[in-house]
């Protein structure tokens, strides 16, 4: 696994940050922030920001694509992570798989198939199927099937 893997989005922020030559200052007089918060982003204190703040931190950061991709990647799997460390495991199944589906957007279109099918043998092993095959469904997608993740 390289570093890149390793890297927390507070980390890849500071170093692309720091490799154009900005300070944090800079950086939250660019895209319209209070420069703690993005300090706060910078050490893990805050969750990963969402899709527009990091599109505004690519756009100011000067970002090709892909480091704009790998950013949001990051931010999304540290959001992933995030939810699933504070899931409380006594929770009804269904309560965990609606959680956890609202993150979709961390995967392709294979890891999200992948997700969808952890999380039914999760709420089956729990003795909970009763629930999806009688009224209460399965989370379903909000994306269409064909939409690949760009994050």
């Amino acid at each position: 696994m390289g570093t890149s893997m390793l890297q927390t989005f507070g980390m890849r922020l500071e170093r692309l940050r720091a490799a154009r030559g900005l300070r944090s200052k800079q950086l939250a007089a660019l895209v319209g922030l209070d420069p703690s918060y993005i300090t706060q982003l910078e050490r893990g204190r805050r969750d990963p920001p969402r899709r527009v703040l990091i599109d505004k931190l690519a756009k100011a950061l000067g970002l090709e694509a892909h480091e704009a991709a790998q950013l949001g990647r990051a931010a999304a799997n540290e959001r992933l992570l995030r939810a699933i460390s504070s899931i409380d495991v006594r929770a009804p199944a269904m309560e965990v798989a609606e959680e956890l589906i609202r993150y979709e957007d961390v995967f392709d279109e294979t890891g999200y198939l992948a997700l969808r099918a952890f999380l039914r043998a999760y709420v089956i092993s729990r003795g909970e199927e009763k629930k999806i095959d009688h009224g209460r469904q399965f989370p379903e997608p909000s994306r269409p099937a064909e939409q690949e993740t760009t994050m």
